[in-house]
């Protein structure tokens, strides 16, 4: 059983009393007794503190996360033992090392020269050059060399200054031989070359202004904060600097660097004064003692919870430092403040070197920790690569000594420089369709490619058949990429009588367009007897087919009578190269340093693969909950064995029993069921009447009080009479412990939220989104429950949404109108009601609520109480959304416009048609005289001809008036 609060305190306190009991035994040793005796209590204060620590993280762990005055308490009683405990152990060194050192001081007056100390370098951070260290290099070296009690000559002092120089520094005393006169000399080049007053004042503040910001708060970024900015305040006082009189420059200039919560919290302890600078280190230790506290309860809380057994057994011996540091806090490869994943250093490694550093600590591979397994790892990080529980840093790309083949090719072409460009050899060529006609198209002779490769669009215009493939394809810098397809070409030669077939893999893209930049022609000399297989060779232009070298020496020697599968032999200025297809069997991989690695795996090996992974029986770890825990515990305690050989088991209770809904009115419908039944059957009343007294008699049922009967801790169990004659109790009464209750129950199934974007959109907006939120929650949840729903129903307290919703999409702008259109689609509009602000459980999330009040929260874990009713007893307001001012409405805008007609005055002028027609046709040959003079005019009669033009200009007439919108669009051709 797991100790409580109480029994923890009472073990923290017997601690604190042997801390005690050590520090007054430090206290008064005396330097005449036995060393060991002290040296004896470094262990004593090691383990005491060592049980400190895992007694103080049990409290921690069982500590109210609510009360913050508690858990303050406790951190402060934490820092009081972690204080008593470095004061004992720097204690117990100071007096070890002054006894040491008194043992030399006595020993020394034997030897005449033990009290020179060697010439090799003192142990100082050596001095680069670098302004801001300057005064801390002085004050160091001369409080070591100078002013310590050996009796060292300049010459010495000379010798361990040039030791500990470096860079600028010692190259601008490395003209100076040893000697006791240019000790001080060396000093005066030192202090002319870098006691520079200004400069290191500007050093100093230049490494305050150039403090990276912070992004995240957290308790070593803090700490390397403040230790840079106090460090370099420091020196600038020592500088006699009146960093006091700059807290208006020096405050807003450190603010800059702070996340956005530590600002926010500064600023919240603020009044009406400027802050000081000492104000802001207080506050900054504060924040930083802070964050390291909750880092390591986090770590602790996070840690599952292992027996004692295991603990014991994994628990290995540790170095304990004279200061108490968070070992979770130092990397463990670089003992950095930063955690393992973020170091450089181990980020830097191999996949490999990582994988065997995780291995040689017994760290978990997933999370990096050391108090467990990975196969007890409780972290739900999976590697981001491939999914397993691994951590993403020790991911591998694959074994490499595989079974497969790797098929290498390269894309050569790149452009270092801009002054001049790579031609690679590009040809136009002649290829099959479908329809066995032959298509010109590009391509790409590439002697580095074991593979063919042919676009996408180029296949599906050819339209060639896809076979599917496995293949990955990784590139330079390992990057992959996965081939599903593969097709059969035939290509043959625009000018020879050349053809082959070859097999090509599918990609997207081959290549950019080549070559990457337009050449101008004017500048090659190319003869112009020369047939080029691509004429616009200096024209970018894609590439739609890639040829191999399976397929590019056969291209590229065409006299050599070499036969298919036989390797060519080409003479170059490095000798004869080896190329060509081979057809014939290998061992091992084909691995080469080309750009471009495939990988194909048989469709034979992935089914089998596939096979294994289905067929694995998986170990599941089953956990018992609580609730099992404690029947198994119950079983365990109560059960036991009678004397005839049966078990005997305790019947468990529940100690926190349901609260169950009313069913008085269904009990009582059905009580008065059962009298009407028994007035028909006086016999069975008689039984029933006699049945029921007895029962009472015998004290297993009593009156119920009236003050009982509205009592919502009671739940009534209708009964009725069961009547068989066979039996020799003819009548019994059977209670109905299954009888439904009168009212429903609702329990929260799911939530969502979103935070509202940063960029400021209106509320109607806001609450459309929370309106299209719910309907796609509700899709969701609808799809996982696998159960059918007779009717959904959501509630808004939104009028102007819920007036959006039952318009029409179209009637609005774009945002409002797409996000109706797809509520509309995931529910009925007939479906969305109005409920008030109050009774909106989604207000309490949207507006805040704490963990303690959310935990009690009715209206959030079980909705408005007038849900468990009828619907009829609903509070459904019918709100009128036809007087809803909905904004966002699209406007349309119409232009209409008026072409005034004019008509014909003859028209209009005389009554018979006959005669306007016989007059038009006067005026139009008078016109057509006009026009033509020269010709043959007409005199006489009126024709036949000039009769039926003029009626159809008439009937032209009075369309282009009667008709004049649709006159230009279909008449005006006649």
């Amino acid at each position: 059983m797991a100790p409580t609060l109480d029994q923890l305190i009472v073990k923290r306190t017997t601690i604190k009393s042997k801390f005690t009991r050590i520090q007054t035994f430090v206290n008064s040793f005396n330097a005449n007794s036995n060393i060991h005796l002290l040296k004896t209590r470094v262990t004593l204060a090691n383990q005491a503190f060592q049980e400190y620590n895992s007694i103080q993280d049990e409290i921690d762990l069982l500590l109210d996360r609510s009360d913050k005055a508690l858990i303050e308490k406790h951190l402060e009683y934490r820092e009081e033992i972690e204080n008593k405990y470095c004061e004992i152990i720097a204690t117990i060194e100071s007096k070890t090392e002054s006894r040491d050192d008194a043992q030399t001081s006595n020993s020394g007056n034997h030897a005449p020269f033990a009290h020179l100390p060697p010439i090799a370098p003192i142990n100082i951070k050596p001095f680069s050059g670098c302004y801001k260290e300057w005064l801390t290099f002085t004050n160091t070296f001369k409080s070591i060399i100078e002013d310590n009690s050996y009796k060292l000559t300049d010459c010495q002092r000379f010798q361990h200054l040039r030791s500990c120089l470096e860079g600028e520094a010692k190259r601008s005393i490395e003209q100076l031989e040893a000697s006791d006169e240019n000790y001080q000399e060396a000093w005066k080049i030192l202090e002319s070359r870098f006691k520079n007053t200004r400069l290191i004042v500007q050093d100093h503040m230049l490494s305050i202004l150039k403090l990276p910001s912070l992004s995240k708060a957290s308790h070593y970024a803090i700490r390397e904060l403040l230790d840079t900015i106090i460090r370099n305040v420091t020196a600038l006082k020592q500088l006699d600097i009146k960093i006091d009189e700059w807290h208006a420059l020096i405050v807003p200039i450190i603010i800059e660097k702070l996340d956005y919560v530590t600002i926010r919290d500064w600023q919240a302890t603020l009044d009406k004064d400027v802050p000081t600078y000492s104000s802001l280190i207080i506050y900054l230790e504060k924040r930083y003692r802070t964050l390291e506290s909750i880092s390591l309860i986090n770590n602790k809380t996070n840690t599952p919870q292992t027996s004692n057994a295991n603990q014991s057994i994994n628990k290995k011996p540790r170095a304990v430092a004279h200061v108490a540091t968070s070992k979770d806090s130092n990397c463990l490869y670089c003992d950095k403040i930063h955690s393992i994943y973020h170091c450089p250093e181990f980020r830097n490694l191999s996949s490999q070197q990582r994988f065997n550093f995780t291995k040689k600590l017994n760290l978990c591979t997933n999370c990096f920790r050391s108090n467990h397994k990975t196969q007890t790892c409780f972290s739900k990080s999976r590697c981001r690569e491939c999914g397993e529980k691994h951590h993403t840093l020790l991911h591998r790309d694959g074994p490499e000594n595989s079974e497969t083949q790797h098929v290498n090719s390269v894309v050569n072409h790149s452009l270092f420089n801009l002054k001049y460009t790579v031609i690679l050899s590009t040809a136009l060529i002649l290829i099959k369709n479908a329809q066995n006609k032959y298509i010109q198209c590009r391509a790409l002779l590439d002697s580095g490619s074991m593979s063919n490769y042919i676009t996408t669009s180029l296949c599906k215009k050819l339209g060639l058949k896809q076979n599917p493939i496995h293949i990955n394809i990784g590139g330079i810098g390992k990057t992959k990429s996965n081939i599903k397809y593969s097709t059969n070409v035939e290509i043959k030669s625009r000018y020879e009588k050349f053809s082959a077939n070859m097999n090509c893999l599918i990609l997207d893209q081959i290549t950019e367009n080549l070559p990457l930049a337009r050449i101008d022609p004017k500048h090659l000399v190319i003869p112009n007897d020369k047939l080029l297989a691509d004429p616009m060779f200096y024209d970018p232009g894609p590439i739609d087919i890639l040829i191999g070298a399976g397929l590019f020496w056969e291209l590229l020697c065409p006299n050599e009578n070499s036969p298919a599968g036989e390797l060519k032999l080409e003479a170059t200025q490095l000798g004869f190269i080896v190329a060509g297809s081979l057809n014939v069997p290998h061992s091992g991989n084909l691995n080469t340093s080309s750009g471009l690695s495939i990988t194909l795996t048989s469709v034979l090996e992935k089914q089998v693969e596939k096979f294994w992974e289905l067929e694995q029986c998986r170990t599941v770890c089953t956990r018992l909950t609580d609730e099992e825990l404690k029947s198994e515990n119950h079983y365990k305690l109560t059960t036991n064995r009678a004397a005839d050989g049966r078990f005997i088991v305790k019947l468990p209770f529940v100690n926190n029993p349901p609260i169950l809904d009313s069913n008085r009115k269904n009990a009582l419908r059905q009580f008065y069921n059962l009298e009407r039944k028994l007035v028909k059957k006086p016999d069975l009343k008689a039984d029933y009447s006699k049945f029921m007294r007895e029962y009472k008699l015998l004290n297993h049922m009593e009156e119920v009080p009236l003050s009982e009967i509205e009592n919502q801790k009671v739940t009534y169990l209708p009964h009725h009479a069961m009547f068989k004659e066979s039996t020799s109790t003819k009548l019994r009464v059977v209670f109905n412990a299954s009888s439904k209750s009168e009212n429903s129950q609702t329990h929260l199934i799911a939530a969502k939220s979103r935070i509202a974007p940063l960029k400021t959109i209106t509320l109607p907006r806001l609450e459309l989104s929370a309106a299209l939120l719910l309907t796609r929650l509700m899709n969701v949840v609808s799809q996982v429950l696998h159960m059918e729903i007779n009717r959904k129903y959501f509630w808004s307290d939104s009028t102007i949404v819920l007036a959006w919703i039952k318009g029409t999409p179209a009637s609005y702008q774009t945002f409002v109108g797409n996000r109706i259109s797809e509520i509309q689609t995931l529910s009925p509009k007939d479906g969305w009601y109005h409920v008030k602000s109050e009774d909106n459980p989604a207000n309490i999330i949207s507006r805040g609520c704490t963990p303690e009040n959310l935990k009690n929260n009715s209206l959030w874990w079980h909705g408005p109480h007038w849900l468990n009713q009828n619907y009829s007893e609903w509070p459904i307001q019918n709100v009128n959304l036809e007087t809803v001012e909905t904004p966002e409405r699209r406007t349309i805008s119409l232009l209409s416009s008026e072409t005034p007609t004019v008509e014909l005055p003859i028209l209009t002028k005389f009554s018979s048609y006959k005669k306007t027609e016989r007059v038009l046709s006067w005026v139009l040959r008078f016109i057509n005289n006009c026009k033509n003079p020269n010709s043959k005019n007409l005199a006489n009669h009126l024709l036949t001809e000039e009769l039926q033009n003029s009626k159809f200009t008439i009937a032209r007439q009075l369309q282009k008036t009667t008709f004049q919108n649709k006159y230009n669009r279909h008449l005006a051709r006649f």
